[in-house]
């Protein structure tokens, strides 16, 4: 086995089960939390790499299970496994691409009436740095893009909307660009490459993604959009952009966002938010540097490796 693999899969167990339990009353601020793991999951190979401390003894089931954790990887594990990341890193630099390409293909919108709306959602959302507004003829919904360089893509036929819905994907796109979603978006694309052998860091991911358009929907309606009207225009979007999977109503999601607009949540403080972080935090930091120290009371049985170490060693080394 593996530490990286045996260790990463622990945490994502706990921060399932931890981002679980928060979203059952409040999806939105259960992203934090989402994002905390992903984050984490990132760095954790640089975690293993920290000096270890030696604590007290484990049951010997437990001990035997984390000496197996350290033993050396077998070389074709690391095949597959480099294998199955060179494949993750490939879509990576694809969509990297393709955004290089949306750029290329797009034209930017300089109007002043349009960019006064722009100004206008701007200010609603409290966002002050400047946003670039282009307009993609082949792509079929409205898309946040950028990490350095803000920038909201519309489809062609967005002169075709009402004021109402215009000012809508506005709000909800530059909700995107409030809360960094594009660079959380690769932090969560860089996860999965790491541990793309892992479910449930796939699960993390796809549930960043819906969170994110949650928290986005949810200041449009704070923003004083009614919950109903708002909801009408994410179902003609969506109807409209069946296969875009970064529109802002993909129907994957749609009716969970739609629920969640009616939903009642509950808030919990912030203070119970700080410690469930600080919980995966903690988790990660322990998983990372602790290791039960081994009880010369209670031998352990060897290892397969130790095993076969032994019997290739020669019995009379002197003869």
């Amino acid at each position: 086995m593996n530490p990286l693999f045996f260790y990463a899969c622990v945490f994502s167990v706990l921060a399932y089960m931890t981002i679980r339990l928060v979203d059952r009353n409040n999806a939105v601020n259960s992203q934090g939390l989402t994002r905390l793991a992903l984050l984490m999951l990132v760095c954790l190979p640089a975690l293993l790499l920290l000096p270890k401390w030696h604590v007290a003894s484990a049951p010997a089931g437990l001990h035997r299970m984390l000496e197996a954790a350290e033993q050396s990887t077998p070389t074709w594990l690391w095949i597959f496994w480099l294998l199955g990341a060179l494949v993750c890193v490939i879509r990576v630099a694809i969509s990297l691409w393709q955004l290089h390409v949306w750029k290329k293909n797009s034209s930017e919108v300089t109007a002043p009436p349009l960019m006064n709306v722009v100004r206008s959602c701007r200010e609603k959302m409290n966002y002050p740095r400047e946003i670039a507004l282009r307009v993609l003829d082949n792509h079929k919904g409205p898309a946040a893009c950028g990490i350095m360089r803000p920038t909201i893509y519309l489809p062609h036929d967005w002169q075709n909307w009402t004021e109402d819905t215009l000012r809508a994907v506005l709000l909800h796109e530059i909700g995107h660009h409030v809360s960094r979603d594009p660079l959380w978006r690769m932090v969560s694309l860089i996860s999965t490459s790491i541990h793309w052998y892992n479910p449930l860091v796939c699960w993390l991911s796809a549930k960043q993604q819906l969170q994110s358009e949650i928290a986005c929907d949810d200041r449009v309606v704070r923003s004083g959009f009614h919950q109903d009207a708002y909801a009408n225009i994410l179902c003609d979007l969506a109807s409209h952009a069946p296969h875009s999977a970064m529109a802002m109503a993909s129907p994957g999601g749609l009716e969970t966002r739609v629920r969640q607009l009616g939903r009642n949540r509950n808030q919990p403080s912030r203070l119970w938010l700080v410690v469930f972080m600080f919980v995966l935090l903690l988790s990660a930091l322990v998983l990372a540097i602790l290791r039960p120290s081994h009880d010369p009371g209670m031998p352990l049985p060897p290892t397969p490796e130790d095993s076969r170490l032994r019997l290739q060693a020669d019995p009379f080394p002197a003869g």
